[in-house]
């Protein structure tokens, strides 16, 4: 009897630690799984939040690199703006400059006109108040200044025009005569001379370097520019007379006799071309 009972009492100790054990290991995988799950969770959570902190900083960086993108584009188009109203200015201005100067020369020409010179002046030097360097305000002054006898004021501003412009017949011519007026003749032969390579083709070129030469008793020189002279306008009477009266001056009185006798074939009743043979008839020609 008592062996039946150790017996039963060691099966159901050995049961109940089998249950136990059971109980245990079942409570332990619960643990370990629910441990495992948990650690998944974290770690997804982890990596969830990572990402999303990740983003927050790429969203900030680009909120940033937006602002200052936002202040350059600013920065730079109240630079833009500032520079097209100074352009805008700019270009108002000078049109009405142009627009003043157009006016003031319309003026002077007018004045020039009416002989005028002096209040011709004064629109003019108001003129070039607005561009010291403008070509027709300069060709303009220069010229009133020779009509007023004012040769080296001429000459200051023609200097000025040669300075930014390209020389012209005009302007050649003036330049030469302000000369002459001031006894320079070296530099009124030169811008004569340049005067004819500018307007080989028109005989008053010649016709005004000749008289240089005429005022110089260089009747030789002379002669010659008015041959050139006449060979552009060849019944021009005038030519002919100062062609043979400077052969005279030389004493070709022959050759004199045959320039006053072209002019008889189309100016015959020529009076002073008529005295002028009959005078050297008388000299044996």
């Amino acid at each position: 009897m008592y062996v039946f009972f150790t017996q039963s009492l060691i099966f159901y100790y050995t049961l109940i630690t089998i249950s136990l054990c059971a109980v245990l290991y079942i409570v332990v995988r619960n643990i370990v799984v629910s441990y495992k799950k948990e650690k998944e969770s974290i770690k997804k959570a982890l990596e969830i939040a990572n990402e999303r902190l990740s983003l927050n900083e790429q969203f900030t960086s680009a909120q940033k690199s937006s602002e200052e993108n936002i202040k350059t584009f600013n920065k730079n188009d109240a630079i833009i703006r500032k520079d097209v109203s100074s352009e805008t200015k700019k270009s108002v201005d000078s049109l009405s400059r142009i627009s003043e100067i157009s006016r003031l020369i319309k003026r002077a020409e007018v004045l020039i006109g009416q002989k005028s010179y002096k209040e011709a002046e004064k629109i003019l030097i108001q003129g070039l108040s607005y561009d010291e360097t403008h070509k027709k305000l300069l060709e303009l002054i220069s010229q009133v200044y020779l009509s007023l006898e004012q040769y080296t004021k001429a000459i200051f501003f023609l200097e000025k025009y040669f300075q930014y412009h390209k020389e012209n017949i005009a302007t050649c011519n003036n330049y030469a005569l302000a000369h002459f007026y001031i006894k320079d003749f070296p530099v009124t032969i030169s811008y004569y001379s340049k005067a004819i390579a500018l307007e080989a083709n028109n005989p008053i070129r010649y016709e005004n370097l000749g008289k240089i030469f005429l005022a110089l008793e260089n009747f030789e020189d002379a002669r010659k520019c008015y041959i050139e002279a006449s060979k552009l306008d060849n019944k021009n009477v005038e030519y002919h007379k100062t062609i043979a009266e400077c052969l005279k001056k030389e004493t070709n009185y022959k050759e004199a006799k045959q320039w006053y006798e072209k002019i008889l074939e189309f100016s015959p009743y020529e009076k002073e071309t008529l005295q002028a043979l009959e005078d050297l008839k008388k000299l044996g020609f």
